[in-house]
């Protein structure tokens, strides 16, 4: 996370960029010692994201699933010990995303930009 002071700084000050989170709502899945919840939750707070205290439901309807820019801006981030393919089948079945590992995150933060979800 060295680096991500600088970049951001530059985003934000000299390219007059929006904040890193700002679009997106994030749920974590599992416990987390270190970074602790609180300290991911700090981050996406200071990025300008929001937290979800329960994970997102699937689409009641095909009007729900069109409307994108809700469903699409949610992420799921579990701890990399949950990420195993049992527990991202379960959380896909209970809510249609496909989480992604805190290591994801914080490498989106390092770099300062969304990072390809396929990562």
């Amino acid at each position: 996370l060295e680096h991500a002071p600088q970049l951001a700084y530059e985003s934000l000050i000299l390219k007059k960029e929006p904040r890193l989170f700002r679009k997106f709502k994030f749920y974590f899945y599992g416990n987390f010692e270190s970074p602790t919840k609180e300290e991911l939750y700090s981050l996406i707070d200071t990025g300008h994201g929001s937290t979800l205290s329960k994970a997102p439901d699937l689409p009641k309807s095909t009007r729900e699933l069109s409307n994108q820019s809700m469903f699409s801006n949610t992420i799921i981030i579990c701890h990399p010990t949950l990420c195993a393919e049992d527990n991202v089948r379960q959380i896909y079945l209970q809510s249609g995303k496909i989480p992604l590992s805190v290591n994801w995150f914080l490498d989106c933060i390092t770099f300062y930009k969304i990072l390809d979800f396929k990562q």
